[in-house]
């Protein structure tokens, strides 16, 4: 199955529904461990989902909902740059790249920041804005 390709069409769309609550909440929304864990995802799942069916679904979802929500908030990107352990990752990556077609899709490194350090450097802004007087996040 090549990259973009979901297996269990129909798991997807159970996740795709599990998951609608959080898609339709406003932002700014943050999740994890609190919402989406492994007894959650128990009540979705059927015995005659493969667990790679499964994960194929949950990869899947991660890139469509990183995908809508640049539609959202910035749909003029043409390029999107990744970073994090997800970077990493040649199955999410090749998801992403379908999920935001006609986009071009790099991560941090092509633009000389290594994936694991742009966390670390958005805070370092973000303190120096705050040092400096200046708001560091976006106004409504």
């Amino acid at each position: 199955m090549g990259p973009g390709a979901v297996a269990a069409g129909q798991s997807r769309a159970v996740a795709i529904a599990a998951c609608r609550a959080l898609f339709r909440a406003a932002s700014p929304k943050s999740t994890g461990r609190d919402r989406f864990h492994l007894r959650w995802l128990g009540r979705y799942l059927k015995s005659s989902y493969s667990p790679q069916d499964v994960q194929r679904t949950l990869f899947a979802l991660t890139a469509l909902t990183i995908a809508a929500a640049i539609d959202q908030h910035c749909a003029g990107a043409s390029d999107v740059l990744v970073c994090g352990g997800g970077a990493q990752n040649a199955v999410l990556m090749g998801e992403l790249e379908a999920a935001l077609a006609p986009r071009t899709l790099a991560t941090t490194a092509a633009e000389g920041i290594a994936i694991n350090e742009v966390e670390a450097l958005a805070f370092a802004w973000l303190a120096r804005e705050t040092l400096a007087g200046r708001p560091g996040n976006l106004r409504p």
